[in-house]
């Protein structure tokens, strides 16, 4: 008996056997099994889908994870099966209440900020709850400002790839401002520059499928011209996963997060009808039209578009090759196409779902 258990491996060895990317200092047998000895807290993942994929993404590797919302409990219940017993630990707070975002960083040794919005919220027409200046500029500088009053040392803060102070976007311009804020009060910010991203419920192939049905003429704004760079929800949570094992090696650094392939706006929708056998063709729409239609949508609490979203619509935002920033490649992280994640994303608009025609598109199985 004794020497059976004396040439057994330690958990530590079987939990580094099991799976590559295990954090510094865990025990267990792996996986969900895992004990990581760091503290995250992750400041807009109770609804967000980036938040809710790096949430597994860390969960599910032994790391106690934070999560400070702000509606119902049951909102944000379903992160929980994300990692074992106390790894996920949603917490209630509000974003002007600086004690509450206190009680929520605790001892952690990382915070994490995911919060944003394409449009301004309101409840009652004609009166915002968070403008663009709320939720990009003054809740990013107050995170980072208790985050060094309370001697946290590692911040990522999710910004855009579109960020530009020129912008003729609000949102654009108001994230470009929130960046420079956050590195003025804590310098050794990491900033994450996301693409357009893509997933099971994202705000562009869902968005394209809800407006075939709604609003077809603001689908292709401009004639679609403008060029994307679509990444895939879980690279880029994938990418934070590895900020969060290393976090001291990005101090001060920034991400600049775009997919493998470079699409026209136009050429998304084209593949989403391919994929999805929908005969429309939506018509191409002047940007002006779209934008004084977006301001009247704006009247209204959720908004289908906004006019700086028009903005964003019609302008590239794709990766410079030649960027000093930190990319997938840098990271050793091959992203995925369009064509490997989007497709059960957009099942659902598929009439017939799945098996409703040929490997050719064109032709009804017969059953």
């Amino acid at each position: 008996m004794l020497a059976r258990f004396a040439n057994k491996p330690s958990v530590r060895v079987l939990a580094r056997s099991i799976t590559s990317d295990v954090f510094p200092g865990t025990l267990g047998l792996g996986g969900r099994m895992s004990q990581a000895p760091q503290k995250v807290t992750i400041f807009g993942a109770s609804t967000g889908n980036l938040g809710r994929s790096v949430v597994y993404e860390l969960a599910s590797r032994g790391v106690t994870c934070m999560i400070p919302y702000r509606g119902e409990g049951d909102e944000v219940r379903h992160l929980k099966p994300s990692g074992d017993t106390g790894k996920v630990n949603p917490i209630p707070f509000h974003p002007r209440d600086e004690q509450s975002i206190r009680d929520c960083i605790g001892n952690s040794d990382i915070v994490l900020n995911f919060v944003g919005k394409y449009y301004e919220t309101k409840n009652i027409y004609f009166k915002k709850n968070y403008t663009y200046q709320d939720v990009n500029i003054f809740f990013p500088e107050r995170l980072a400002r208790i985050c060094n009053e309370m001697g946290v040392k590692h911040f990522l803060h999710v910004s855009a790839l579109q960020q530009n102070l020129k912008h003729r976007s609000e949102w654009a311009r108001t994230k470009a401002k929130g960046e420079q804020v956050v590195r003025d009060v804590k310098p050794e910010t990491c900033i994450v520059r996301p693409a357009d991203m893509f997933g099971e419920d994202d705000r562009m192939l869902q968005w394209i499928g809800r407006q075939f049905h709604i609003y077809p003429w603001l689908i292709n704004i401009n004639g679609g011209a403008a060029l994307k760079q679509p990444v895939w929800y879980g690279d880029v949570a994938a990418a934070i996963r590895k900020y969060c094992m290393t976090p001291e090696a990005f101090d001060g650094k920034t991400m600049e997060l775009g997919g493998p392939e470079v699409m026209a706006w136009s050429q998304i929708v084209d593949w989403f009808r391919k994929t999805t056998v929908t005969k429309r063709v939506p018509p191409r729409t002047p940007t002006s039209i779209a934008r004084l239609y977006a301001g009247l949508l704006e009247l209204g609490p959720k908004p289908y578009i906004s006019r700086s979203e028009v903005d964003l619509r019609v302008t590239d935002n794709i990766v410079d090759p030649h960027t000093p920033c930190v990319t997938f490649k840098d990271l050793g992280i091959e992203p995925h196409t369009i064509e490997d994640k989007g497709y059960s994303a957009v099942m659902r608009y598929r009439k017939g779902g799945h098996w409703a025609y040929d490997t050719d598109m064109t032709k009804v199985r017969v059953i």
